[in-house]
């Protein structure tokens, strides 16, 4: 209906050129913004839970991990150093480390062994801490080992093993010597006996 008011197309068309340029959007409402605005979400939506679920499961292993609590009582065991020493599950340079050894000292987690210098090669840090494992493993419970390298003033395992076979030697050499066949024999053949060859009867039989 204004285009009719005016005098000429022309001008008709200069007018809506110009509408057309100062036309300005209107700026959306503050309650309108509001509601375009996504709503916000908490920390915990936006990253996912990496913290580990805690099941019955979990705690059982988490308990079993602690260290059991030290008593004297699983000290016992190590009383007698060569049973001890003999029943552990360890060999090669380990066992020989246990076995020329004397226990010193049994404290709350920590062993002391006295080591002859002439075994000094023994006592090597990867000799030590596989015997450290293996008496870990004996008594139950973890425990550091100390090596001190001095002239044992008790017998050694070994020591006492060594012992125990020359007295068994020698009631075989003595038994052997006695016995009336072998001494008919010596006077028939005039023979000489090596002792050396004789073995206990027990140790033949193995």
């Amino acid at each position: 209906e204004r285009f009719s008011l005016l005098a000429d197309t022309k001008s008709g068309f200069e007018m809506v050129l110009l509408r057309l340029l100062a036309f300005r959007p209107e700026a959306p409402k503050p309650s309108q913004t509001s509601e375009l605005k996504p709503p916000l979400r908490s920390s915990s939506e936006l990253s996912p839970d990496l913290s580990p679920e805690i099941t019955g499961e979990t705690t059982k292993r988490i308990q079993s991990t602690k260290q059991e609590p030290f008593t004297i009582e699983k000290l016992d065991c190590l009383t007698d150093w060569s049973t001890a020493a003999s029943q552990m599950s360890v060999q090669g340079l380990a066992r020989e480390l246990a076995v020329n050894s004397v226990l010193t000292s049994r404290e709350p987690g920590l062993i002391r062994l006295m080591l002859s210098p002439k075994y000094e090669y023994l006592n090597r840090k990867s000799v030590t801490e596989t015997l450290r494992s293996a008496i870990s493993n004996y008594i139950g419970m973890d425990i550091q080992l100390i090596v001190e390298l001095k002239e044992p003033e008790g017998q050694t395992p070994a020591s006492k093993e060594k012992e125990r076979n020359e007295n068994r030697h020698r009631a075989a050499v003595n038994a052997f010597h006695n016995d009336p066949n072998v001494h008919a024999l010596r006077q028939v053949f005039d023979a000489i006996p090596d002792n050396e060859s004789i073995r206990p009867s027990d140790e033949n039989s193995t």
